[in-house]
Order: C-alpha cells, then structure tokens, then sequence
C-alpha cells in the first residue's frame, strides 16, 4: 500500500525484513555468511637477572635480601612489558637469520573501525550518544572502560552523579568506579600504561570476548639459576609465552584526543 519511490538516492537506508515466498514453492537459493578466520602469535617474553655471589652473601641493612628483592622488582617489571604487549603489540613473524621471532597483535591492533574521536573537549552528551551507544551495540551490557589519567579525570567531572564506587573484592581488589549509562554499566578502570601519545585515550573492552592465551605449559615461570656453571653468581629470569585471543570487534571501542 506504499507509494514506489521514484528512485533511490546515494545512501539511503534499505529495510531488510523475513522473505515472503509463493504457495507450494522450493526453498530459496541459500546465503551464508561465512566467519572470517582470524589468528595471532604467541609471543616469547623474558626478564632476566643476576647477581654475583659475592654481593648475594653479603648481609643487608634491608628486611630481605638483593635476590629476593630482584625477584620481586623484576615480577613487576615483566608483568609490565606483558601488559604493554596485549595493549600495544602488532602481529608479526620475523625470520631473520633462520631463527623465528613472532610478536603477538595487542587490543589496538583489532579495534580499527570503533573509534570516537573526542577532537579535544568531551561533554556528557557525547560521552553517551557517539562512545557508549557504539559501545554497547553488541555484547554484554557490563564492560570495561580501561582509562587514561586524563580521560578519568573528565569522566570524574562531567559524570560525577553516575559514578559509584564498586566493593574492591568485585573486581580483584582494583580500586573502580562504575559509570552507568541507559544504554549499560561501564567499570571504569586507570592504566598508567596509557600515556604520552595514548594519554587522552580509553579503551571500552567487552571482557566477554578477550581472552589471554598463554601456550600450553608456557604461561609465566620464574627460572632459577639459568647462568653458566662456571659463573660465581646467579642468573634467573621471569620467562612467558602468550598472546591475545580478541572476538567480535564491534563489543570494543576506543575513545580518543580527550582533553578536557
């Protein structure tokens, strides 16, 4: 009973609804979308340390010894260049001088079309109609809001009456404050890893379909005395082999260029 448009114009919006087939008819021609096969590398990351027996066996003015305290300094700091990896990282297999040297491809490197670019001032009002209403098209209706210090720093001003604080043992004993929105809850979340270029960004990460994948039996391990048998010392190091299992690009989204 609708009038035929005379034509249809660049960019118009079709309506696609459920077929409408003749009486006593076969079955229609089939259309399947076929999944895209997607793949990443596991990457090998290593921290090593070491000590000379000599300054092992001196005594220490401290609560614990220069080893232990290595131990736990270098922990720190590969847990770091991990996390920096599953942000960061791009896909890569180098084969250089016939030994294979692969880097896993972090969450950047599969959220390529989601991104709202803020151009310097964010509102409340755009916060809720261009970021969250992208963010929650798909998925789960509870995500992460992995923050810059900045871009913390103005959701804390513009959306201070939707922010709560969530009960430390919820989240793993992180310190999170959880913004809700009509269209979902977000956990809001500081990373001190996003800084200088990628200090005015946020990362709204369904967890949902993220999934780290270390290689089987290779997840992180502390080695003790890897050094030469020769050495008047020690060497240990931290040693991980793992990368990023990341599933429907459309749950994630990046925000970015927030200024104020």
């Amino acid at each position: 009973g609708t009038t035929a448009a005379a034509a249809l114009l660049d960019n118009d919006w079709l309506l696609i609804i459920g077929n409408a087939m003749q009486e006593n008819s076969n079955a229609p021609t089939p259309k399947i979308g076929q999944p895209v096969k997607k793949n990443n590398f596991c990457q090998i990351i290593r921290t090593p340390f070491d000590l000379s027996a000599t300054t092992d066996a001196e005594k220490q003015k401290t609560s614990e010894q220069e080893r232990q305290r290595l131990t736990r300094k270098k922990g720190v700091e590969h847990r770091i260049d991990l996390e920096r990896a599953i942000l960061f990282g791009e896909k890569k297999e180098d084969t250089t001088g016939g030994q294979v040297r692969r880097a896993m491809g972090g969450i950047l490197s599969f959220i390529t079309t989601n991104v709202y670019d803020a151009g310097g001032l964010l509102t409340e009002s755009e916060f809720e109609t261009s970021f969250c209403e992208a963010l929650f098209r798909y998925g789960s209706s509870r995500k992460l809001l992995l923050c810059a210090a900045r871009v913390l720093s103005v959701l804390n001003l513009i959306a201070a009456g939707k922010l709560q604080t969530v009960p430390r043992q919820e989240v793993y004993g992180l310190q999170i404050q959880r913004y809700l929105s009509a269209h979902g809850e977000l956990l809001l979340a500081k990373s001190n890893l996003l800084e200088k270029e990628y200090g005015n960004h946020a990362l709204g990460l369904d967890i949902a379909n993220i999934t780290y994948r270390p290689l089987r039996g290779r997840d992180t391990k502390l080695k003790r005395n890897i050094q030469n048998n020769d050495v008047d010392g020690f060497m240990d190091e931290y040693i991980t082999e793992a990368g990023l299992k990341v599933e429907l690009e459309k749950t994630h989204a990046v925000l970015k260029n927030v200024t104020g």
